[in-house]
């Protein structure tokens, strides 16, 4: 694989060094690639997380998440999911009736087949969550839509948090 990449014919997936540097509540994306937008454009990123506080938002298209890491140590990686689309709790907190019973958090898993590799469908609301502490800050890959924008969930009067 060493010699394939020394001679630009393929590309392992390793974090880039700029994303094992995650700061205090920084989350990092580095692009690793996007393809040709005559073809169907995706991109590949990595996104470093050290982010104890919770920004929900979701996105119009879907994403699959690459939950891989070369056994290194580093801090729990939670993801935080609405269990409806973003209209639904938009409109639950509007009425304010959103509630912790509307949401997941999720501990996830690196380098397993069944449980790594997996696709968040769009409209679905979420954000990535590290505990406060030491350690270093999980990282792992995203594959998605070369212009894909991020929409933030706002939910007026509610303030998003998650008890260890």
């Amino acid at each position: 694989m060493e010699n394939l990449e020394q001679r630009g014919l393929a590309k392992r997936l390793l974090p880039p060094k700029e994303v094992l540097a995650v700061s205090k509540d920084e989350l990092k994306v580095v692009k690793l690639y996007s393809t040709d937008r005559s073809y169907g454009s995706h991109m590949l990123i990595c996104v470093g997380v050290e982010k104890s506080k919770l920004e929900v938002n979701y996105h119009p298209d879907n994403e699959d998440f690459i939950l891989i890491n070369n056994r290194r140590k580093q801090k729990p990686l939670f993801l935080i999911i609405g269990l409806y689309p973003s209209s639904k709790l938009d409109k639950l907190a509007e009425s304010g009736d959103l509630s912790e019973s509307d949401f997941v958090a999720m501990e996830t898993v690196f380098n397993d087949p069944e449980l790594s590799f997996f696709t968040m469908y769009k409209d679905t609301p979420h954000c990535e969550w590290t505990p406060p502490g030491e350690g270093a800050a999980p990282v792992f890959f995203v594959t998605e839509p070369s212009e894909l924008p991020r929409k933030e969930c706002v939910f007026e009067d509610y303030i998003l948090s998650v008890v260890p």
